[in-house]
């Protein structure tokens, strides 16, 4: 906005008239630099504004990507053959079922976990809150605190001195460190913090120049020697339990070979909101019940971002991946790797604040899905690559590890492709009361029928496990209400982990994502609306399609187009690589291994299109042909032989 207004104030001074009939060498010159200041503000602009558009490409993409595949799906389960549905009726069952009946088996194996804790309390209770250990004998510890101070500048006092006051802990044994970054100076905040070390000793503020993200603020921390004998990382927004490090602690002086103690999380503002509601419930969930269950089930645990604790030699030498969304999920697949112990102890307890709005909720989660589908891609290799040196690496653990990346990523189009299939069927056949849509969405087969009443009852029992480990702030409601809508939350969920997939291919983002989608639009409007398809056979329409075929079917499904614009990226990709090095080897390189990418993918989808075609015939086609009439496309061409399709690949 300001170098707009200059660039308006540079345009009144050039056309601003001189007081003399005839204008001075000076005043000559003046006008030149402002006419140049004013080309170049002209540049700035029109560069922001590409700037502005392309991050709007950028962020369409996505949706329209996940758009389409609803739209794709829907529409193919409709026209498939009731003896093709019957089958993906059944897979989408029997896989739904293994993963309710999975999460139930973590439920019931964190009963165990949580009762231990209990006990513990209660001894603890019993002898005054006198723990094991001897205060001269614990671990000393780092409390880090990392902060973006533009966003919690608001609190991050009050958690500072919280952290300094509340926290019961040998306090010559305890330190406590706000590592924080910031764009530009905060002030009197930033004074006002780092005043706080002269009068707490025991105080440590670090201003992290030049830093990004989480990950570079830890980073810098982990260059110090600060002499600790344990880290424990919290986000600004955590309140940690006056006696949650001490348990952490107990853990690590309980077993020497747990390096990595994970506490529990707990959404302080359950009663803010309905959804601020339903993820505290959630969180008793995953942090009460998945975690401790996962770790029993699997045999390991995981690090979860906040209320961690790491021995500080092993945490140093780690350090968090600045490249990856999620750090804090790649640092524990990271340890992992090297067959590291982590632990989850329920009684090490922090306080956190949930997301209280959908648009801050969607924009934390859409982070997180996105940055769970670039560590499971990275780390997934560990499902069967060889273990650390010294280590073992079981197949229990690595089926654990199998469930948790790749499985559970792949539930999403498992949960979305169901959603589909019913949606398609409710479409197809209506139902005409509340019986008969129970009939047709879970009652069709006898087998199909066992699946869903067991998989109800295994959500059923999950949730009445989470209610009997419940935190202090969820009410019977709250658990009502997360019940009845946890089936949308569950599509929810699976939509954004599409979504996060869809952003994370970044080869399809901007433009090559937009003609990827064009091109399906043209191949699908051709085939059920042609009317509104430019150069299509088939011309006659409702006057809503002649509309959109003159409008919009020029610019966004054109063929000719689709083909001249997949020209010019070809083009573009060689012509980049031929500039950086121009040599003819160079340009004949690039034009070899255009050819070889581009024949992997067309080599795929002849070999699914084939199968598909292969097992379905072709005969529909050509009677959906003559019932619509519409003679726009061509009946596909079924390869006779190996050779006929390596051709193809290569035509």
């Amino acid at each position: 906005m300001a170098q707009d207004m200059d660039l308006s104030v540079a345009a009144q001074e050039i056309l601003r008239p001189h007081n003399g009939e005839n204008a001075t060498p000076s005043q000559v010159s003046g006008s030149r630099g402002l006419l140049a200041k004013l080309n170049h503000l002209q540049e700035a602009s029109l560069c922001r504004a590409a700037a502005r558009l392309s991050a709007f490409l950028e962020d369409l993409t996505p949706f329209l990507f996940v758009l389409s595949y609803f739209v794709v799906s829907v529409s193919l389960y409709i026209v498939l053959p009731d003896s093709i549905i019957t089958i993906f009726w059944f897979v989408f069952l029997a896989t739904n079922f293994y993963i309710a009946a999975s999460v139930v088996t973590e439920a019931f194996l964190s009963v165990a976990p949580c009762r231990d804790a209990r006990k513990a309390v209660c001894r603890i209770q019993e002898r005054g809150w006198v723990f094991p250990t001897a205060d001269d004998q614990l671990y000393t510890l780092d409390i880090v605190i990392v902060a973006y101070l533009p966003n919690e500048k608001d609190i991050i006092i009050d958690r500072t001195l919280y952290a300094l006051n509340e926290i019961i802990y040998p306090r010559d044994k305890l330190r406590i460190n706000i590592v924080y970054n910031t764009p530009k100076p905060i002030e009197p905040l930033e004074t006002e913090l780092f005043n706080l070390t002269e009068k707490y000793s025991n105080l440590r503020v670090i201003k992290v120049q030049n830093s990004t993200s989480k990950a570079d603020n830890l980073n810098h921390f982990f260059t110090i020697n600060t002499g600790s004998d344990v880290m424990a990382i919290f986000d600004t927004d955590h309140y940690p339990h006056p006696y949650g490090p001490r348990w952490a602690m107990e853990r690590f002086h309980s077993n020497k070979k747990i390096d990595i103690v994970q506490g529990r999380c707990i959404v302080l503002n359950a009663g803010d909101s309905l959804l601020a509601g339903m993820i505290a419930v959630e969180f008793d969930k995953i942090y009460a019940v998945s975690h401790p269950g996962r770790a029993a089930m699997w045999g390991f645990g995981l690090f979860c971002g906040s209320n961690g604790y790491w021995r500080t030699d092993l945490l140093r030498e780690h350090k968090m991946d600045g490249e990856m969304l999620t750090e804090d999920i790649d640092s524990a697949l990271r340890a992992f790797k090297k067959g590291c112990v982590a632990v989850h102890e329920l009684n090490a307890v922090s306080y956190e604040l949930a997301p209280i709005t959908l648009a801050s909720f969607w924009k934390q989660r859409l982070r997180w899905a996105q940055g769970w589908a670039q560590a499971s891609t990275k780390h997934v290799v560990l499902t069967w690559n060889k273990a650390h040196e010294g280590r073992r690496r079981s197949f229990v653990m690595r089926f654990g590890v199998l469930s948790l990346l790749l499985i559970r990523e792949l539930s999403y189009y498992l949960v979305t492709q169901y959603t589909c299939l019913v949606f398609s069927l409710v479409v197809l056949h209506f139902p005409k009361t509340p019986a008969g849509l129970g009939r047709l969405v879970f009652f069709q087969y006898p087998l199909s029928e066992w699946l869903f009443i067991i998989s109800i009852t295994s959500l059923f029992a999950t949730l009445w496990i989470t209610y009997r480990v419940k935190s202090e702030f969820i009410t019977l409601k709250m658990f009502v209400v997360f019940t009845i809508f946890y089936p949308i939350y569950l599509v929810f969920m699976a939509t954004m982990g599409l979504y996060g997939h869809a952003r994370q291919v970044d080869y399809l983002l901007g433009l090559r994502g937009l003609l990827v989608l064009e091109s399906f639009l043209w191949i699908f409007l051709q085939t059920f609306v042609p009317a509104v398809v430019k150069g299509a056979d088939s011309t006659t329409g409702r006057t809503y399609q002649v509309i959109l075929r003159k409008t919009l079917s020029v610019l966004f499904w054109n063929e000719n187009l689709l083909y001249s614009f997949f020209i010019i990226l070809s083009a573009r990709t060689i012509c980049i690589s031929f500039i950086a090095r121009s040599t003819k080897t160079e340009v004949a390189g690039a034009v070899f291994r255009r050819a070889l990418r581009l024949w992997f993918p067309v080599a795929l989808s002849l070999a699914i299109t084939y199968a598909v075609f292969s097992a379905t015939g072709i005969a529909y086609i050509d009677e959906y042909k003559r019932i619509s009439g519409n003679s726009s496309f061509e009946t596909p061409y079924q390869i006779p032989n190996a050779l006929a399709y390596f051709n193809s690949v290569f035509d």
